[in-house]
């Protein structure tokens, strides 16, 4: 009986033994060996879970629904820089930031009724801010609602993303900028480039060296420019030229920094390139334009003092012409009468003659003169072509002579007067006997004038055995402005343009023939007195 009543409580013994092991109420138990006693550690269910928290890379901690630690793993305590023990038991807000504290708790209220997920910033025991990603859920805790927080360190993430919006940034605004913005390493190699370099270099310019790829020049000195020099000194407005791949040239501002880094070392340069090349262009035009217009100013005071010269002459021969001319019609009287009077030497009666010639030439000299340039109103008048040539070839005859020019004059007969503004006119043959001499650039040059009549019109060809004109440009040398003499720094292109102007107002015409080396005829044709008018035309015959 005592036999059954021993093995009925051993049984007990057992029953509560696994009662107690299946509840969880204990960890361990001892076993008797024959070896000796031997403590067994219970691995139920829960235990790889411990060993996850235990180890996990986010913190781990739970609470009660007023926010008290009640667990937590070490991970959760080393981010947080206190000890573990010092953690629990404590309200989990004491490390919260300030500015992050109501977001929290109202987390914390919500969280019992559902998940919750949210960043705040948690304040270490060394008073530093850790953003973290927290993810909160209800906890049965037997006898009451608990919290449940996994706790995730967001530091890196928080960096990299702060890295990657100051790295869009940093490309925005270099994409954006209105100049060729590069960035190079210290040897020169291209890391980083503006949409606009890509544009430039018609290629993409990364990992390429600079002093190869965008081959700058000085437009000053024409030298090479290497940006490699500004690791020691900074390259600031420099002038250069680039001449892209296709041949468009560009002009640069060029404007080299060294970027340095954390020891001050020198790790590359920035490069920034400013478009200045219409800048350039306009400029090169307003100096061409300058030229143009200091050429014009040039030529008007020529033709200012020429016209004073005209005037002064013209004046100077009214004042002397009565002086002159009554002496001088004394001595031919008297010499012609000497003559018919006189029983003369054959060599006296050669001199007498002699006489006779000059004094009627110094008599011609005296009328050409005053011939000149007589002044006359805008109203056409009826003139003598002949008249006003020889007025002009008085002028002329000395330059021409130092030019080594000579001159073959073939005159109609018979040719009537034609109806004019008789300055006009003689501003017209004046530019057309200029051109002539500075055609016949070598000495020895020979300039033709002749006359005749072509039905209604009086036709005058002024012709030159000089450099000649090219076909093509027969057209052009009447425009204004136009002159084959601007590149000798020579003329303003008016010249024919305004002569032109001049023959159309006198419904007349001009002429040219003329080929390269074969020298130039320019004819003009005005209306006799008393003809029909033509319409102003030109004819060029090559």
């Amino acid at each position: 009986m005592s036999e059954m009543e021993d093995l009925l409580i051993r049984l007990k013994e057992a029953e509560d033994t696994l009662r107690a092991i299946g509840s969880g109420e204990v960890d361990a138990f001892v076993v008797s060996r024959p070896d000796g006693e031997q403590v067994f550690t219970l691995k139920g269910a829960e235990h790889p879970y411990r060993v996850l928290v235990e180890t996990m890379n986010e913190g781990a901690v739970t609470l009660t629904p007023e926010g008290v630690v009640v667990f937590s793993n070490k991970y959760l305590a080393e981010m947080l820089r206190v000890p573990l023990e010092r953690l629990i038991g404590t309200p989990l807000a004491a490390f919260v930031a300030p500015t992050d504290l109501p977001i929290f708790e109202a987390r914390l209220r919500k969280c019992i009724r559902g998940g919750e997920r949210d960043e705040i910033t948690l304040i270490t025991g060394e008073d530093q801010s850790i953003p973290v990603l927290i993810s909160c859920s209800a906890l049965d805790l037997s006898d009451s609602m608990g919290l449940c927080l996994v706790i995730t360190d967001i530091t890196q993430q928080k960096r990299n993303e702060e890295f990657m919006a100051a790295e869009q940034l940093a490309r925005s605004i270099i994409d954006q900028a209105a100049e060729v913005i590069i960035v190079c390493d210290n040897k020169g190699i291209i890391i980083r480039a503006s949409w606009l370099a890509h544009q430039v270099c018609l290629e993409n310019p990364l990992l390429k060296p600079f002093d190869e790829l965008i081959k700058l020049r000085s437009t000053d000195s024409g030298q090479h420019v290497s940006i490699l020099p500004a690791a020691s000194a900074k390259l600031k407005n420099v002038e250069v030229e680039f001449k892209r791949l296709d041949g468009r040239i560009y002009y640069f501002l060029l404007n080299v920094s060294p970027l340095r880094g954390g020891s001050n070392q020198v790790i590359g340069f920035i490069v920034t390139l400013t478009d200045i090349t219409e800048r350039i262009k306009v400029k090169e035009q307003l100096l061409a334009m300058n030229d143009s217009l200091e050429r014009r100013v040039e030529q008007r005071t020529r033709e200012l003092l020429h016209a004073e010269k005209l005037s002064a002459i013209g004046q100077f021969s009214a004042s002397i012409a009565h002086e002159f001319n009554n002496p001088l019609q004394g001595v031919l009287t008297t010499l012609k009468g000497l003559k018919l009077s006189a029983t003369l030497t054959e060599e006296d009666d050669e001199l007498l003659n002699a006489a006779i010639s000059e004094s009627e030439r110094m008599k011609k000299l005296i009328r050409s003169l005053q011939e000149f340039n007589r002044p006359s109103s805008d109203r056409k008048v009826s003139m003598d072509i002949h008249a006003s040539i020889d007025s002009l070839l008085l002028l002329c005859r000395s330059d021409f002579k130092k030019q080594g020019i000579s001159l073959e004059i073939n005159y109609s007969e018979r040719l009537p007067q034609i109806l004019a503004i008789s300055d006009q006119i003689k501003q017209v043959f004046l530019n057309l006997l200029a051109n002539a001499a500075d055609a016949c650039r070598k000495p020895g040059g020979v300039i033709a004038i002749s006359t005749w009549q072509e039905d209604n019109r009086v036709a005058v060809a002024i012709k030159d055995d000089g450099v000649g004109i090219d076909p093509e440009k027969h057209e052009q040398i009447f425009q204004p402005f136009y002159s084959t003499k601007l590149a000798e720094g020579k003329g303003t292109g008016l010249g024919l343009s305004i002569s032109y102007g001049i023959v159309q107002n006198h419904q007349g015409e001009i002429r040219v023939e003329s080929q390269p080396g074969r020298g130039s005829i320019f004819t003009v044709l005005l209306p006799i007195d008393g003809g029909t008018p033509k319409k102003a035309s030109r004819k060029a015959k090559g």
